[in-house]
């Protein structure tokens, strides 16, 4: 019998990965948001797309394990999805290092872009832990008080933005 998502040995790697992955996307709204707003760090841009690098690494890791353990077609898409969903959060976030110079129409659509990279990161990655028959642990309710500050921040994300570009500005 081939091997599937259900029988590979190393579910734990698989587990292991995909809560990496949550953890670096919230860890991204927590700090990096912080990043684009100072001046504090010289090159925004080079922290965003080196921390990208690092969760699309993982992404691409966890993609050689499933591949590796047979597992289905509708999930590598959900990899694959996963991918995508990583690379409109980088893009959203190199938008975000441009601040203050962008107009605020511009990080509106790149705040909203943030947030629903986010959430398809999350949604990805709860199918392919559905797929392999469990629970990613980053997603439990042991984290729903560490999530619930994420979503916060990205709820009140174009606000902030705007309320800093006011102090700058003296508006």
């Amino acid at each position: 019998m081939p091997a599937t998502i259900q029988t590979c040995e190393n579910l734990d790697v698989i587990e292991r990965l995909l809560s990496s992955v949550i953890h670096r996307a919230r860890n991204a709204v927590e700090m990096w948001t912080l990043v684009c707003l100072g001046r504090v760090v010289p090159d925004r841009q080079a922290v965003v797309e080196d921390n990208c690098e690092v969760l699309r690494a993982h992404i691409l890791v966890l993609r050689a394990w499933l591949q590796e353990s047979g597992c289905s077609r509708e999930t590598l898409e959900f990899v694959a999805n996963l991918l995508a969903a990583q690379e409109r959060f980088r893009g959203a976030f190199l938008k975000l290092t441009e601040f203050p110079a962008l107009s605020l129409s511009d990080v509106q659509v790149a705040t909203e872009a943030l947030a629903e990279a986010y959430e398809s990161i999350h949604h990805a990655a709860a199918c392919v832990g559905n797929k392999a028959g469990f629970e990613v642990s980053a997603l439990s309710l042991a984290n729903a008080d560490r999530e619930a500050y994420s979503r916060d921040i990205l709820a009140h994300l174009f606000e902030t933005f705007q309320h800093a570009l006011a102090e700058q500005t003296g508006a």
